[in-house]
């Protein structure tokens, strides 16, 4: 089963060195068995958050149910072994083992294509398609955060506009 599944699954030690991998995950990650058996997962993948700030092995998920055996589910970042990082959704699950925590088993899969969609979608609704100037109800969003922030620093705040003649009717025809 672990052979086959098509998510990348590895298993940690109680210190947090990997003690099995799937084919699955080595694809992923771009790393080969003998690279990552018995090295620190978190060093190899997890080194790094997704704007390049390093990511403190005591705040890493795999740490963190190692330390209390709490499950975890969220998205994360890993990094493949030429530096390029991916976003993945992430399980991680304590193992148990005659009733002691024994290690924790990580699954995850890769989601790039989800949040390019996710990227998409957001930009479909923020812009418009022919301008990409900020859509209306985009503009309102951002004119009120800037105005809640001049009110929280006392600094004054302007607002520019310009009107375009006969805009629409160019807008409307392209």
């Amino acid at each position: 089963l672990l052979m086959t599944a098509g998510e990348g699954i590895y298993g940690v030690d109680p210190e947090g060195k990997a003690s099995f991998i799937n084919p699955a995950a080595l694809r992923m990650l771009g790393v080969s068995h003998h690279a990552i058996i018995g090295q620190n997962q978190h060093e190899i993948i997890h080194h790094h958050r997704q704007d390049g700030s390093p990511f403190p092995y005591a705040e890493c998920p795999v740490s963190l149910t190692l330390t209390d055996g709490q499950r975890r589910s969220h998205e994360d970042w890993f990094i493949r072994s030429d530096g390029t990082g991916f976003p993945v959704q992430m399980t991680v699950a304590p193992i148990m083992e005659n009733g002691q925590q024994d290690g924790a088993v990580v699954v995850f899969r890769d989601i790039t294509e989800l949040k390019e969609k996710e990227d998409a979608l957001v930009r479909l609704a923020r812009t418009d398609p022919l301008t990409g100037v900020a859509s209306r109800r985009f503009f309102l969003e951002l004119l009120n955060r800037e105005i809640g922030r001049s009110q929280r620093t006392d600094q004054s705040v302007a607002l520019l506009m310009c009107d375009l003649d006969f805009f629409k009717r160019v807008h409307d025809t392209y």
